[in-house]
């Protein structure tokens, strides 16, 4: 056993210290003139020597049994040593079974149960030996300390050698109870340490192994012969070595360290495992230290190869434009991934623990609630959306995913959704779709207008000589029949000029028009001075109302004056007799506005993708060729301008509506462009005038409160007081509509209850004054019990009003007055900033 082998080897050596210490009290004390006898030198002498030869001769041999019946061999023959030196020192009656006690002691924790009944039988017997003879026959020599004699007291005799008989059993017996428990203990201890699947190992003061156990030995490759002739520092990769000098230098230190590193295996092959390094005292008191390593190869490389995946999928998620998240059963957001969740951390850790459909527009939320419960039903979904982004101004086009999440058992905890952002996309397929009809319609209007305008030219002449020679011949005085038949063809090659002129307009729309200033007032008194006789023939009843006559406008006139008479004739023809024309033009803020709408029957719903296509007419045959809306585009287009076709409600009479927009010129630009090249100046930009004074807006009011009757009674008595009053039933509507872009124009205060289901009144200040701190100064809090801690805690911090229900009408009246003033000034000069929603 280890820890008897080095008790033996302890013992050998303490032996021979203790006999050195003993004849240096000897040779001490006979200096101080106590008599002791020389043969006592002499044998302690001998004895000495045979410790030092038979110490090394009881502990070399390897086997542990002869090793074993050697010391205990020893043993005896210190017994028999001991007791001629007590013979010679006359020491049984003054020193008694003392010195005895070692040999006992040692005896009985290192040898064998035959052993130590033999080694005690000596003792006694010795020991009797010497105390008979010296009651019986005397001492053989005289008593170094003049003790006085014992002969013939043989009652001494007696319980001197029971007590000594009864000591040396007794301290036997304790002795081998004590070390059978340890022995006990240490194969114990050793079992656990020899089959244990961890390496363990400890190293003494100088760094060597001291010992290991055999998973040390499996695991490295080495046996225990070649580990303590290999350097330690050849068992670790270089650059690790310093990293195990340090862990040694703080675990000698008296510190356990556990730590992550690798070891070099006797194949070379590179291993890594987790040690924990645990100071110690050696059985000699020096200081080792005990590793426990365990190989974690396997489990890092697993690790390693798991970080990397998330690593790659880390850099997916990132790399492309697309979202994920995970809901739970109640439909509450659990987790975001991906670019927008990195891009948007504060966004997404507050959308977290709110439901879906809470979070998005109205028009969005139901279809993304019905998604989510076809998904929480166990059914994969994709759907289709559009919404305006959180901090964005123009809507988006969002494609999801949406896939159930099961347990081990297969019940649903949840779903997990992918949502791609596919305006880019879109929009990219809509102009190349928009790119390709265009193209289109400019190849066929290529080849249109090269036919059109040749047929034109040609038509020119002919019609020229017509109205020529009808009009000279309407010059003389003609029978009435004749006049008439001159008018009817005066009027027809009339008509097929206007027809040619559009023609020819088609063909040159891609022309540049030379602009001039202009007003409109002069131009369309004119044109509806010349229209209303025209009008009233056929039956169509004509209103007008223009104003803004001095408008400045850049306009080629003819254009124009074609476009509005355009406009009015279609009109005519589809009110018909008995029906109603209205023309209204007027200024409104940079453009000016030509309306033309009609009480017909309207534009039809497939037609409305077609009426500015060219030769397309719902007229019958005869009374159009479907290029004047074509024309009256083209030129509006020319001239910087819109022009709208719309059906009029049922409810105001039915049919249709035309809108043109003409952007106002500025004098300084109407010079400007009306003095350059035709190319130049179509070319120059718009300035905006300034725009139209707007009516004063109401002061406005946003109540949050989870009662109705509350919300009720507060609307009715401030709209009767003037105000806008907008509500919202609980918080997280409520945050919807104050961290709009706008809301520091929409509202000038906030009315907040403190307590409600959902998002608090707390939980919505905090959030205010994170996101939006300018809207903090626009509430007023109130709550019906200002006492309780909670409530009480949270006021104390807060800067704002406090109102304690119930509270006054007119003392909230007065209140939202002087927050309105107070915050007057921060809301103008948003106002102008902030776009509406």
């Amino acid at each position: 056993m280890p820890a008897t082998a080095r008790w033996i080897r302890t013992a050998t050596r303490r032996r021979t210290i203790t006999l050195l210490l003993f004849v240096g009290l000897l040779a001490i004390t006979g200096a101080a003139g106590v008599r002791v006898d020389w043969r006592a030198y002499a044998l302690m002498g001998a004895w000495i020597g045979f410790g030092l030869v038979a110490g090394p001769w009881a502990t070399r041999p390897h086997a542990f049994g002869k090793r074993l019946h050697r010391y205990a061999l020893t043993i005896a023959a210190d017994v028999l040593l001991l007791g001629a030196i007590y013979f010679v020192l006359d020491a049984a009656a003054w020193l008694g079974a003392i010195f005895f006690t070692q040999s006992a002691l040692v005896a009985s924790a290192t040898l064998s149960r035959r052993w130590r009944i033999g080694i005690a039988a000596l003792i006694i017997v010795v020991y009797a030996a010497l105390v008979l003879y010296a009651v019986g026959a005397g001492s053989f020599v005289q008593s170094p300390v003049d003790l006085p004699g014992i002969r013939g007291n043989w009652r001494y005799a007696i319980g001197q050698i029971t007590a000594t008989v009864g000591f040396i059993s007794i301290l036997m017996l304790l002795q081998s109870q004590i070390l059978a428990m340890i022995r006990d203990t240490e194969q114990r201890y050793m079992m656990v340490v020899q089959s244990a699947a961890d390496m363990i190992v400890t190293f003494d003061e100088n760094g060597q192994f001291d010992s290991v156990n055999p998973a040390t030995v499996e695991q490295s490759g080495y046996t225990f012969e070649e580990l303590k002739a290999v350097p330690s520092s050849a068992l670790f990769p270089p650059e690790d070595w310093p990293k195990v000098l340090a862990t040694r230098k703080r675990t000698e230190a008296g510190e356990t360290v556990t730590m992550d590193l690798r070891y070099l295996r006797k194949s070379g092959e590179v291993r890594w495992v987790q040690a924990t390094s645990t100071p110690y005292r050696s059985a000699d008191q020096h200081n080792a230290v005990l590793v426990i390593a365990r190989d974690i190869t396997t489990s890092k490389r697993l690790s390693d190869e798991l970080r990397a995946r998330e690593e790659g999928f880390r850099l997916i998620q990132d790399s492309v434009n697309v979202g994920f998240f995970t809901i739970d059963t109640s439909e509450r957001f659990t987790t975001f991934l991906g670019r927008y969740a990195r891009e948007n951390p504060e966004r997404t850790t507050a959308l977290l623990g709110r439901k879906a459909s809470e979070t998005q527009p109205a028009e969005v939320a139901p279809v993304i609630r019905a998604a989510n419960a076809r998904a929480l039903a166990g059914e994969d979904v994709a759907f289709e959306f559009t919404m305006t982004p959180f901090g964005q101004d123009t809507p988006h086009f969002f494609q999801t995913h949406l896939s159930p999440i099961r347990d081990e058992q297969g019940a649903i905890v949840g779903a997990a959704g992918v949502w791609t952002d596919m305006t880019e996309s879109v929009t990219a397929d809509r102009e190349r779709d928009a790119l390709r009809a265009r193209v289109a319609s400019a190849e066929r209007m290529e080849s249109l207008g090269n036919l059109v305008s040749g047929v034109a030219h040609e038509l020119n002449n002919p019609l020229a000589a017509i109205l020529n020679f009808t009009e000279d011949l309407l010059a003389d005085k003609r029978p009435d029949e004749e006049r008439i038949a001159l008018e009817v063809i005066q009027a027809q090659a009339l008509r097929s000029r206007t027809i040619v002129r559009d023609l020819l307009t088609f063909v040159r729309k891609g022309d540049r028009r030379q602009l001039k200033p202009a007003t409109p007032g002069p131009i369309l008194q004119t044109l509806v001075h010349g229209a209303r006789p025209g009008l009233a023939t056929q039956g169509v009843l004509f209103d007008d109302s223009i104003s803004d006559v001095d408008t400045p406008l850049l306009l080629d006139r003819a254009g124009f004056e074609q476009v509005v008479t355009n406009l009015v004739t279609n009109a005519a023809q589809a009110a018909g007799a008995g029906g109603a024309v209205r023309l209204v033009a007027r200024r409104d803020r940079e453009a000016y506005v030509v309306v033309v709408e009609d009480n017909g029957a309207g534009i039809r719903e497939e037609d409305f993708a077609r009426i500015f296509e060219p030769f397309f007419t719902t007229k019958p045959t005869g009374q159009g060729v479907g290029l004047g809306l074509s024309v009256s585009l083209s030129i509006v287009e020319a001239l910087g301008g819109t022009l709208h076709g719309e059906n009029r409600s049922a409810r105001s009479g039915g049919g249709a509506r035309f809108t043109m927009k003409l952007p106002v010129a500025t004098t300084a630009e109407g010079q400007s462009r009306a003095g350059a090249p035709a190319a130049v100046a179509a070319q120059a930009p718009i300035h905006e005038g300034p725009s139209n004074p707007m009516p004063p807006r109401l002061p406005s009011l946003l109540i949050i409160d989870d009662e109705t009757a509350i919300r009720r009674a507060l609307r009715r008595y401030f709209e009767r007081k003037g105000w806008a009053v907008d509500e919202a039933h609980d918080g997280t509507a409520a945050l919807v509509k104050l961290l709009r872009r706008d809301a520091l124009v929409l509202y000038d205060v906030v009315l907040c209850d403190l307590k409600m289901p959902g998002v608090s009144g707390p939980e919505l200040y905090r959030r205010l004054e994170a996101e939006s701190p300018g809207m903090v100064r626009r509430l007023i809090l109130s709550t019906g019990d200002v006492s309780a801690p909670d409530v009480a805690d949270f006021l104390a911090t807060v800067t704002v009003p406090v109102l304690e229900k119930p509270f006054e009408l007119s003392a909230l009246e007065k209140l939202a007055e002087q927050v309105r003033r107070e915050t007057g000034e921060d809301r103008r000069a948003r106002g102008s900033a902030v776009a509406p929603a």
